[in-house]
């Protein structure tokens, strides 16, 4: 990954790059191409930035060589390495899971949550009841466990810390 500031010769591989019928261009959340600057990829001339790196190919004009092999080398020497954190609900209940998916090679986190609220019927009406007689565990509440605090501090730290290091 290759962060802007783009000297010249950089911005003008990026831009065409960009307009390669060889690779996917980078495109902004309105499915518009992205234009390189020296200072970061825009949606329009004089926009703001909206993303500040690139891959190193795309800027020193290697991938007019060959598209395969290129590509498929990059993809070998970077290779993802996600690492998967799984939290369990304080109620021991299977119905309440969520896992962070961190990569350290991005520092991007997602959240996945499990809420089975996918009972029959019958178990609904039995859930609703209690409720209504004083059981106020709602299934979109989930207890972190003390002994899992550390453990996600921990993990919220490695994004802090991969963005200080920047």
């Amino acid at each position: 990954m290759l962060k802007a500031p783009w000297n010249l010769q950089q911005v003008d591989s990026l831009n065409e790059f960009q307009k390669s019928d060889n690779y996917h261009s980078f495109t902004s959340s309105k499915s518009q191409n992205l234009i390189a600057t020296q200072n970061g990829w825009v949606e329009y001339v004089n926009g703001p930035v909206v993303q500040d790196w690139c891959h190193e190919f795309m800027a020193d004009n290697s991938w007019k060589e060959s598209t395969f092999e290129k590509l498929f080398s990059v993809i070998q020497k970077s290779p993802l390495q996600l690492e998967s954190h799984v939290f369990t609900c304080q109620c021991f209940s299977l119905d309440h899971i969520f896992e962070f998916t961190y990569d350290p090679n991005d520092n991007w986190l997602s959240l996945q949550v499990m809420m089975n609220d996918q009972k029959s019927w019958y178990k609904r009406i039995w859930v609703a009841v209690k409720y209504v007689f004083g059981n106020r565990f709602l299934l979109t509440d989930t207890m972190i466990k003390t002994e899992d605090h550390e453990r996600l501090r921990d993990l919220f730290q490695k994004c802090v810390d991969f963005n200080s290091f920047e």
